[in-house]
This record gives C-alpha cells, structure tokens and sequence, in this order.
C-alpha cells in the first residue's frame, strides 16, 4: 500500500482495483454500513480492454508518486 502525504498536489477519492489485469472496479464507494444503507455511490466493473488498460494505467501512476506505507524508523 502507497499513501500520498497531506500537503500533496493530489487528492484521490475515487477507488479502482484490477485482479486479474483482464477486469477493473472504478467508483467512488466507501465500503462502508453508511455507503450501503444511506449514501449512493456509483462504480463500475468493466472488462472493456480500452477502459481496462487506461485504468491499470492511472493506478499506475498514482501509485509511482505515492510513499511506501510502513512503519515510522
């Protein structure tokens, strides 16, 4: 996992996540009680490879410019 810090020039809200590199879930859900009984979210699951590749692409990406998570040394 990659964290980005909280003065970064970016802010990602949106929630994306590949398997098997063939499907992708893109959307802006919490996976949260709240999210399910009192918010509406929207997501997709996809296995369109145009929009499979441009996702895994930006995931990517976002994850290049982000900071390793772990322990404080």
């Amino acid at each position: 996992m990659s964290v980005y810090q909280p003065n970064a020039p970016i802010y990602i809200h949106a929630k994306a996540m590949s398997v098997n590199g063939d499907t992708v879930y893109e959307g802006s859900a919490n996976f949260t009680t709240a999210m399910t009984n009192q918010n509406r979210n929207v997501g997709i699951i996809t296995k369109d490879p145009a929009i499979v590749a441009g996702i895994m692409s930006t995931m990517a990406s976002d994850y290049a410019g982000a900071t390793p998570y772990g322990p404080k040394p």
